[in-house]
């Protein structure tokens, strides 16, 4: 994947139209955005800026602003074109942007701040309900339109020749859940109008939330989430940009993190050196895992899951949500994880129990076709346990 992505970034960035208009004089849609530039300081095309094949929100605008880049030139080297786009926000030699917003100088220090930026990165805290969203990693920034000009020059003639060699390409690497289209050329090649709320449509070969609102610099709205669409809708699409993965040894502290936190909320006191034994054998054994859930850079979930020695059968245990990640269906694919493991690992039957008391846990277990069974284990008589046959996976 990480030569599909390299290899479509630079087939954009040097892209083949542009060197046709600026070495032949032969009619080209290209031509007018190309030469609103001055050929001694052409800046290339711009592929995008940020983790596009990482980042669960994207946003599309028409085409990209002439700005003060040194980094993108017709000189500039295959590594800087890169660091400068795709590690745009952070993790490579120097910053390029600070903040999600500002321009830097070659030393890295603030030059400007960037109006579309900065109203790009408003909207991705409005949708993910956080302040603290990771630009590239988050969210990353895309144009229908590559060439650089001022006040959308040359687009209209460019639009079909750029959308038509690159936006499938560009769609079919970028991770995102949610693509936001921005202005009327976003609107146009991705389908999809403000009268449109949300749209779910398959795009790049794979499904995606969209929707569309008022370019940053437009004078129309909706420009916000909260004016263009219901709280439900929203809603919605913060739930699609939950990403559930299982933990890794660089998620200990984090998933120990989350446990503490459960077990305090059920009213147990943490045992630090048991909860840490647990998590380290969960994220090492091959017969237990633990997934999290997460919204942005903060984990709003977790659950585990390990094998029973007697009877042979999956446990699925703390299952939890916090507060500001429920109403998302984030337990449901929590489950849907645990579950597809216990299937992998050739077992038929999920087990878990719960208190009386946690009746949200009791319902979605019913919902999921759990059925009450006799005690499993002799940790309380109180518990209240609960199975589920599961296909095993062939092979």
């Amino acid at each position: 994947m990480a030569d599909v992505v390299r290899e479509t970034f630079f087939s954009i960035a040097r892209c083949a139209n542009v060197a046709t208009c600026l070495d032949t004089k032969l009619p080209h849609p290209c031509r007018a955005i190309v030469e609103t530039q001055p050929e001694g300081r052409f800046q290339l095309p711009e592929p995008w800026v940020g983790r596009i094949d990482v980042a669960p929100l994207l946003f599309v605008a028409s085409n990209p602003s002439i700005g003060d880049d040194a980094h993108a030139l017709l000189s500039s080297s295959d590594d800087e074109l890169w660091e400068s786009h795709q590690l745009a926000f952070g993790g490579s030699r120097r910053a390029y942007i600070l903040d999600g917003i500002r321009t830097t100088r070659p030393d890295g220090t603030p030059l400007k701040s960037v109006h579309y930026w900065a109203s790009v990165r408003a909207r991705a805290r409005e949708l993910f309900g956080l302040r603290d969203v990771r630009p590239g990693s988050d969210y990353a920034l895309t144009e229908i339109v590559h060439c650089k000009s001022t006040k959308e020059t040359g687009v209209a003639a460019a639009f079909e020749t750029c959308r038509d060699a690159h936006l499938d390409a560009v769609l079919s690497v970028a991770a995102a859940r949610v693509i936001v289209a921005m202005g009327r050329y976003a609107w146009r090649a991705l389908g999809i109008a403000p009268s449109d709320c949300v749209r779910t449509l398959t795009l790049g070969g794979r499904e995606r939330r969209l929707i569309a609102l008022q370019h940053p610099s437009s004078f129309a709205s909706p420009k916000t989430f909260a004016k263009a669409v219901t709280p439900a809708a929203i809603a919605a699409l913060r739930a699609a940009l939950v990403v559930v993965e299982r933990a890794t040894s660089s998620d200990r502290v984090a998933a120990i993190e989350i446990v503490n936190e459960y077990l305090q909320r059920i009213g147990v006191t943490p045992d630090p050196g048991e909860v840490s034994g647990e998590i380290a054998r969960h994220l090492d054994d091959g017969g237990a895992a633990m997934w999290l859930a997460r919204l942005g850079g903060r984990i709003v979930g977790c659950v585990e899951a390990h094998r029973l020695a007697s009877p042979d059968a999956i446990e699925i245990k703390r299952l939890y949500v916090r507060p500001d990640g429920r109403r998302l269906g984030i337990a449901n694919r929590l489950m849907d994880a645990a579950e597809a493991f216990a299937e992998r690992c050739g077992v038929g039957r999920v087990c878990l129990d719960t208190r009386p008391t946690m009746t949200a846990a009791l319902a979605l277990y019913r919902a999921r076709g759990y059925e009450p069974i006799p005690p499993y284990h002799d940790r309380s008589p109180e518990h209240l346990c609960f199975a589920k046959r599961v296909s095993a996976a062939p092979g």
